[in-house]
């Protein structure tokens, strides 16, 4: 496997200086740099990729949003991910996507690993026994929000919900202007408040 090439390697090859080269990569070195040809023939050749996540630390930029579903690949969750995804992409924000199949164990680990990656919110659907993970989170300043289920002990959170009174009338109207009169209805965990 190879190594990643560093800007340390890139200021080697073109005989620059690290810094030097960070402000040629960055756009803030003088028009008429000398090194500038140099230092742009090496990221070419050493097929360098700058690391962004380095950078934004380095200027306290955090243009990132995660958001947790419990599964990405069902068609409710997958629709509104692509919804907040067109939206922060809009605002100038990119977005992390986790699914954490309704464990606690992996919504806290993807929650820890958005929060490593410098997030600047959460939004998420969440399940039970996932309090400790929202609220540190929360602790650390960054901002959640719940998305389609309610959960209790987590305070401060904003939350974003369906009408689902108003939907289960529009189904229920719709059965029966197919004719249907026996409807029944099936949940799969009714111990997650879906608000």
């Amino acid at each position: 496997m190879k190594a990643k090439v560093t800007i340390k390697d890139v200021a080697t090859a073109a005989g620059a200086s690290v810094g030097l080269t960070s402000m040629i990569i960055n756009g803030k070195a003088p028009a008429k740099c000398k090194k500038r040809e140099a230092v742009l023939n090496a990221i070419k050749s050493l097929n360098y990729i700058p690391n962004r996540s380095a950078a934004e630390l380095r200027q306290g930029i955090r243009k990132k949003i995660g958001v947790i579903t419990p599964d990405l690949s069902n068609h409710y969750f997958s629709e509104i991910s692509r919804h907040i995804e067109n939206i922060a992409y809009e605002n100038g924000y990119i977005v992390l996507f986790g699914s954490s199949d309704d464990s606690p164990a992996k919504f806290a680990s993807v929650t820890e690993t958005f929060l490593r990656d410098g997030v600047c919110g959460l939004i998420v659907t969440p399940c039970e026994g996932v309090e400790k993970a929202l609220n540190n989170a929360i602790g650390f300043g960054v901002p959640v929000v719940l998305m389609n289920r309610d959960i209790e002990g987590v305070d401060g959170a904003g939350k974003v919900f369906l009408d689902h009174d108003k939907a289960i009338r529009m189904c229920i109207d719709f059965l029966r202007g197919k004719g249907y009169s026996h409807i029944a209805m099936i949940s799969d965990d009714a111990c997650i408040s879906t608000q």
